[in-house]
């Protein structure tokens, strides 16, 4: 079992063959579920390297279609972010991914 985060505009490096802890890369990598796929590691190459947003989201999802369809790995559950918030706090959001919350806190105000 292993955790990996996900959020926009990461690079899905993780999913490259290259990216497989192997002996001679010093057990170093993110693809600990040692998938291999040419096809995909072209598309992240793609992802990398494409400066335009829909080519490269066109590509994201290609990625992921074939991630679906070969499922090197199932996820157990999908972790939630929960909040509380007085009433009078505003321009507080969830960021839906790993950066926190007080990044935005020069935004943030009483009423």
């Amino acid at each position: 079992m292993f955790a990996t985060t996900v959020f926009p505009e990461k690079t899905p490096g993780q999913f490259h063959s290259k990216s497989i802890p192997t002996e001679a890369n010093g057990w170093a990598g993110r693809n600990t579920m040692g998938w291999s796929n040419k096809k995909a590691d072209k598309l992240v190459e793609g992802i990398e390297s494409q400066m335009d947003g829909k080519k490269r989201l066109l590509a994201a999802q290609q990625l992921q279609k074939l991630f679906s369809e070969e499922l090197p790995c199932i996820s157990l559950f999908y972790r939630a972010d929960v909040a509380m918030l007085t009433k009078n706090l505003k321009n507080y959001q969830l960021t839906g991914h790993q950066f926190s919350e007080t990044n935005q806190a020069e935004t943030w105000g009483f009423q």
